[in-house]
């Protein structure tokens, strides 16, 4: 059964253009299998008051690299914008520190 819905020529197609969509990503999550909810929700856990962290945090911890791993992007984008959301913190900016549900 599986093997005949992936031989239609719709569901190749579709196949394809989710193919090119997720490699575009200039700015792919480092997290695996896991997602920026489950992610969200263990940084919660960790902090002693239980407030969800802020949209720059989820970001930040997301995006994160290890040394010495390849990865698909160059990350340029990504160390760009990770500086200059980490400037914006210390900076103080309202709009990153705010805590999100």
């Amino acid at each position: 059964m599986l093997l005949k819905y992936w031989a239609y020529d719709e569901v190749k197609a579709l196949d394809e253009d989710n193919k090119a969509r997720c490699n575009s990503s200039a700015e792919p999550h480092t997290l695996g299998r896991n997602s920026l909810a489950q992610l969200r929700n263990k940084l919660k856990n960790k902090n002693p008051d239980l407030a969800s962290p802020s949209n720059a945090r989820i970001y930040l911890k997301s995006r994160k690299r290890k040394p010495g791993r390849k990865y698909k992007s160059s990350g340029d984008v990504v160390q760009k914008r990770i500086e200059d959301i980490k400037e914006m913190l210390k900076d103080g900016n309202a709009a990153y520190t705010k805590q999100t549900s």
